[in-house]
C-alpha cells in the first residue's frame, strides 16, 4: 500500500511494513529528515500532520523560509 497525502503543501507517501507491522513515511522534499509512523493508516496520517505542525515550529523558531 502506498498512498501520497498532503498537509499544509509538504507531502508524503504513506509505506506498510509487512515486517514491523507498521504504516510509516517521511515528509517529502525538505531539506530535513523527519519521518513518522502509525500501526493503522489513521494514525500514521496524524502523525504525518503531527510531524508537519513541529517542523513548521522549528522552521519558524530557527528562522528559516518554510517550504
Amino acid at each position: 500500500m502506498n498512498k501520497r497525502i498532503s498537509h499544509k503543501g509538504y507531502t508524503t507517501i504513506l509505506h506498510f511494513s509487512e515486517e514491523d507491522q507498521r504504516y510509516y513515511g517521511r515528509i517529502e522534499n525538505i531539506r530535513d529528515y523527519v519521518d513518522y509512523e502509525g500501526r493503522t493508516v489513521e494514525e500514521a496520517e496524524q502523525a504525518f500532520r503531527d510531524a508537519v505542525e513541529d517542523y513548521i515550529v522549528y522552521l519558524h523558531e530557527s528562522g528559516l523560509d518554510l517550504i
